[in-house]
């Protein structure tokens, strides 16, 4: 008879889920944060913590998207995606940098970045559907979507004048 301690242990392949990016979102975001709540506080030195947080942020994503949302091997479409995505952010940071700090064309950037966010956001989320059972893909897909939604609704809550 067979004892269920004489079997040999299964081994569960690691998950397909690495989150190295991480750390390089959380930096220039802290340096947001801090900038916005110095400003509402009064205090003039919120300016370079919120230029500062919103060019790395948009250099982050610029230089490092794809590595942001690596799972753990790309598929040809999936670069096209981190590609756009960081080429989307910059767009929105810098947007919300220049609204807080009166700079021209603020109103602009964060609209181009809110409609390419929504595009890609809908594009995302049939893939997200269609690759549901691949759990690499769905990864992917679910991180993106996820990043999407926070940044326009960052983006949304931060600009009052939004579309106009």
């Amino acid at each position: 008879m067979n004892n269920p301690l004489d079997f040999e242990e299964k081994e569960v392949p690691e998950s397909p889920r690495r989150r190295k990016g991480a750390l390089l979102e959380l930096i220039p975001i802290a340096l947001i944060v801090i900038g916005l709540y110095m400003r509402n506080q009064g205090n003039d030195n919120g300016s370079e913590f919120l230029i500062l947080g919103g060019a790395l942020a948009s250099l982050f994503y610029l230089l490092f998207s794809w590595y942001m949302f690596k799972v753990e091997e790309y598929k040809r479409g999936e670069v096209a995606l981190s590609v756009l995505v960081g080429l989307i952010f910059p767009f929105g940071f810098l947007g919300l940098v220049c609204y807080y700090e009166s700079w021209p064309y603020a109103t602009q950037f964060i609209n181009i970045a809110l409609i390419s966010a929504a595009v890609l956001f809908a594009l995302c989320l049939g893939l997200f559907i269609y690759n549901f059972r691949d759990e690499r893909a769905s990864i992917f897909y679910r991180n993106i979507l996820t990043r999407l939604l926070i940044f326009a609704a960052l983006l949304v809550r931060l600009h009052p004048d939004i579309f106009l």
